[in-house]
């Protein structure tokens, strides 16, 4: 006989796949995954356009997951806040990453300076290509599409930084951390095509 706890459980189980269903408006949210693991409950759902199992961008919300393994591999004096991103980060993928001004700032960049967004490192994301779209406008116009790493690398390239890392009162919304988890903790391998901005 199946007991009580075991039918409330269904029956919220039920009522959280209708609150996920009336999420949809048709107009900004097509789709959406719910996952809950408890160590009672191990339940994902979807509705709409998306799968359990696609892949799609989360936002914002990278941000804090990236801050919490930062912060983790901070605990484990694996890296320092101010350890210079050079540390981690080969010499091709260093070379002239930042120049403003005709100033190359690359080697004084630090994982503090990605963290607060005070590196000044472009936003491969939202700022404009050489095309004059960014892939932000992109994918709003349909174009479905990822990027590798060199990819990412080289877009980001060709864009001018928008000042010297460390400037007073300034602040962009980007940057580059995603590479020092790759590089000091490979078993993670949290950013596929690692991604230089924290907008993912």
């Amino acid at each position: 006989m199946e007991s009580k706890q075991n039918s409330q459980s269904r029956v919220d189980l039920a009522a959280l796949h209708a609150i996920l269903d009336k999420t949809l408006d048709k107009k900004a949210v097509f789709g959406t995954v719910l996952s809950i693991q408890t160590p009672d409950i191990q339940w994902t759902a979807a509705a709409g356009n998306l799968a359990k199992n696609h892949a799609y961008f989360i936002a914002s919300t990278t941000k804090l997951y990236v801050t919490a393994i930062i912060l983790k591999l901070k605990a484990e004096n694996r890296i320092g806040l101010n350890d210079k991103i050079s540390t981690f980060l080969s010499p091709e993928i260093m070379d002239k990453l930042h120049v403003y001004k005709g100033v190359d700032y690359s080697d004084t960049i630090s994982i503090k300076n990605l963290l607060a967004h005070t590196s000044g490192l472009p936003d491969y994301f939202e700022d404009k290509g050489t095309e004059g779209k960014s892939l932000l406008q992109r994918l709003q116009f349909g174009a479905d599409q990822s990027w590798t790493f060199d990819e990412v690398l080289e877009m980001s390239k060709k864009m001018s930084p928008k000042f010297a890392p460390n400037s007073k009162n300034k602040a962009h919304y980007s940057d580059y951390v995603e590479l020092i988890i790759h590089r000091q903790n490979a078993m993670f391998f949290l950013m596929d095509c690692m991604r230089f901005s924290l907008n993912f």
